[in-house]
């Protein structure tokens, strides 16, 4: 664990909520959301900002997660030279700076996985010269790759497994969770998913960490995300009506009620926040930390 994280932390399942804007991560910590993910990618936008919100986190008792900004290159590399590993150097080194800089208020950051771009021996060759060097300071969670049907994938997270003590995967996996997390287990490896959110499958295969981008997912696509005390459910964009019904909900929990029928962005944003946290949230570490420790589970419970 990394040295001068709160103990609460030590064997505690976390949530992270995404975030890709200042003001979303304005809006997380107003809710009172101190477990974020940024990554850097969109971190180098706003520096300033982020130097100072890593502390606000730090000072609340929060987890502060970053990653590469990998997947967002994925999307957007163009030209032959992005293939080619010196291409990546100067990105490289300047996330790994930031990573040192500012090891005292990181949790864990993931190592630069472009396996898909530039090949996976280049990448562990960067994981052994910048990023095991900084396992000294922080976690890092080496990202394995593939789709459902990869076997290379499972192999490299078995090694990843074998190797290191935090690895992530993708939502692309999530076919063979069972594997995934039989292997993580045999390891005692801490696994984290990225964008896993599919409660039923995590309540089967509880990972240490996941996160997610969906309580945007409102304003994005007109999601509403409901929690009944019981069932967490999700409805599209079709079943809006339903908002209505949960006027007394919102109201009593302080969220603009004329804002969502307006369908305005911090309104929508609180309504599914308000979802994701007193429901999903919570069923998640239930299950997540009744398995990956031996503590009476309303200890983690916030």
């Amino acid at each position: 664990m990394l040295a001068g994280q709160p103990n609460k932390w030590k064997d505690k399942a976390v949530m992270f909520f995404s975030s890709s804007s200042v003001s979303d991560c304005k809006q997380l910590m107003g809710f009172d959301i101190w477990e974020i993910l940024v990554s850097y990618f969109y971190i180098k936008k706003s520096k300033p900002f982020y130097d100072g919100m890593l502390k606000e986190v730090r000072a609340h008792g929060g987890l502060f997660m970053t990653d590469s900004g990998a997947f967002s290159f994925m999307g957007q590399v163009k030209g032959d030279e992005a293939y080619d590993e010196e291409y990546w150097i100067p990105y490289l080194e300047e996330y790994v700076k930031w990573l040192y800089d500012h090891k005292d208020y990181i949790f864990v950051a993931a190592n630069l996985d472009l396996d898909l771009i530039v090949g996976r021996d280049v990448v562990e060759k960067w994981n052994v010269k910048y990023f095991e060097p900084l396992q000294k300071y922080i976690d890092i969670v080496y990202v394995a790759h593939g789709d459902d049907f990869d076997v290379k994938a499972l192999r490299q997270f078995e090694e990843y497994c074998k190797k290191y003590n935090y690895v992530g995967v993708n939502q692309g996996l999530k076919k063979n969770a069972h594997l995934y997390y039989q292997i993580a287990r045999k390891y005692n490896t801490r696994v984290h998913g990225f964008a896993w959110t599919e409660l039923p499958l995590l309540k089967r295969y509880p990972f240490f960490s996941v996160d997610s981008t969906s309580w945007l997912s409102g304003i994005r696509y007109g999601s509403t995300y409901d929690y009944d005390g019981k069932n967490f459910k999700t409805y599209d964009s079709k079943k809006k009506y339903l908002r209505k019904a949960k006027k007394i909900k919102y109201l009593a929990n302080e969220i603009e009620y004329d804002g969502i029928l307006e369908e305005e962005r911090i309104a929508i944003n609180d309504m599914n926040l308000l979802a994701w946290t007193e429901g999903f949230r919570k069923e998640f570490l239930k299950i997540a930390n009744y398995r990956l420790a031996n503590r009476p589970v309303a200890y983690y419970e916030r």
